[in-house]
């Protein structure tokens, strides 16, 4: 059996302690503390760009929710419109100009006729708005019907 005598034991385990009051310097030298400085910065700098551009970002999303729900109403707003005048003319082009949470957006609807009998139209709706220094938009398409529709009045014209 080996055993390890006393002396040798601490020899293994010999750590060195600092000594209070040796003399030794203890602190960081202006050379680190700079150092650290300037990784502290351009931390905090990478931290603020990225805050910004998700700021940014959710006013992009905001405003582009703003043009779709108001695209959406004058969509609406020309269905009435179309239930209202009941084979009447409609304007084939409808643009105009609405401020929502203090951005100015134009907006533009178009209007073609699909079907003659069921009364079918064809709307393309379009927002712009300027985003900075870029010009933005948002596009929606979709099919309308007269629900009064005359079509049964023009057949019973055509059966006489």
């Amino acid at each position: 059996m080996l055993f390890f005598s006393k002396p040798r034991l601490k020899q293994l385990f010999k750590f060195n302690l600092l000594k209070i009051g040796s003399g030794q310097n203890k602190g960081f030298t202006l050379v680190e503390v700079l150092v650290s400085a300037v990784i502290l910065a351009v931390g905090l700098v990478v931290i603020f760009e990225v805050f910004l551009a998700s700021l940014d970002i959710i006013n992009l999303f905001n405003n582009r929710l703003n043009a779709q729900m108001y695209l959406d109403e004058k969509i609406w707003q020309l269905q009435s419109s179309l239930d209202q005048q009941r084979g009447m003319f409609i304007p084939s082009k409808q643009v105009g100009t609405v401020i929502l949470g203090q951005k100015e957006f134009n907006w533009q609807l178009d209007l073609e006729l699909v079907d003659l009998t069921q009364e079918l139209f064809k709307v393309n709706g379009q927002m712009t708005w300027t985003e900075g220094k870029k010009n933005r938009s948002s596009k929606r398409q979709t099919v309308v019907k007269s629900y009064f529709s005359n079509a049964n009045l023009w057949k019973d014209d055509d059966k006489k």
